[in-house]
């Protein structure tokens, strides 16, 4: 899922207590490092392992779904 977040209003609101230690940089080299590490790649992300859809359609083809998408025993 994609979200559109906005923190303006926490940091006016909350200037003189909320100082985030993380920004968006340190935090994507956190997760890319990660996924580095872990051997999570390209294909892993776009593929059936992160993506429902896709998943889904495997499990069909492999008549483990029927076309209500119940599983088949």
């Amino acid at each position: 899922r994609t979200y559109r977040v906005s923190f303006k209003k926490i940091l006016a609101a909350l200037k003189d207590y909320y100082k985030p230690v993380w920004d968006l940089d340190r935090g994507g080299k956190e997760l890319a490092d990660f996924f580095q590490r872990v051997g999570f790649g390209d294909e892993q992300f776009r593929g059936r392992h992160s993506n429902r859809l896709f998943q889904i359609q495997y499990l069909k083809e492999q008549r483990k779904l029927d076309k209500n998408l119940f599983w088949l025993t």
